[in-house]
C-alpha cells in the first residue's frame, strides 16, 4: 500500500518483528526512505490507529516541525481522526458543502 502525505509518496508496510532496543513498537515511520512500518502481528485496530499516528508524524515533519512530537497529542488526534470519520461518513467524500451543509 502507499500513502500520499503532502508532496511525499510513503510505502507502508507490515513487518514482523517491530522494537526500538528494548520497547515493542506498533508502528514507525523512515522520513528519508519514506516508508511506514506497521506490526503484523497487530489487531486490524490498533493497525489502523498505528497508521493514523504514522501518518500525523508525516504531516508534522513535512510541515517543519522536525524536533519531537509530543506522542499524547499525535495518539489523541490519530484516535479523534478515526472516530470522527466513522461517526461522519460524509467526510471521507471530496465534495462540499457535505450534505445538509447549505445555509438557509
Amino acid at each position: 500500500m502507499q500513502i500520499q502525505i503532502g508532496p511525499l509518496t510513503y510505502t507502508v508496510l507490515e513487518v514482523e518483528e517491530l522494537a526500538n532496543g528494548t520497547s515493542e513498537l506498533y508502528g514507525d515511520i523512515n522520513y528519508g526512505r519514506c516508508r511506514i512500518r506497521i506490526a503484523a502481528e497487530s489487531d486490524a485496530q490498533i493497525k489502523l490507529v498505528t497508521l493514523w499516528h504514522e501518518i500525523l508524524h508525516g504531516i508534522l515533519t513535512g510541515a517543519g516541525q522536525t524536533g519531537e512530537h509530543n506522542e499524547a497529542h499525535i495518539d489523541a488526534l490519530a484516535h479523534g481522526i478515526i472516530q470522527t470519520l466513522c461517526d461522519n461518513p460524509e467526510l471521507r467524500e471530496p465534495a462540499w458543502p457535505p450534505s445538509g451543509g447549505q445555509e438557509a
